[in-house]
């Protein structure tokens, strides 16, 4: 089992689980896989992709 890094500094000060897009990619693992969804390319979370390929790039 891999070890996942706590998130809890992710919600401080922050009601519920709304997190920002950059917090949200933070998330994902090497080797993970993640899916978004939308219908035939509307409602894409186009922040969720930029804030990755942004992460990938650094």
């Amino acid at each position: 089992m891999q070890h996942r890094p706590s998130t809890s500094h992710l919600h401080e000060g922050k009601p519920g689980k709304v997190m920002t897009a950059r917090e949200a990619v933070q998330l994902i693992g090497d080797g993970d896989t993640f899916a978004t969804g939308g219908f035939i390319g509307i409602v894409f979370a186009e922040n969720i992709g930029i804030s990755y390929i942004t992460r990938l790039m650094a």
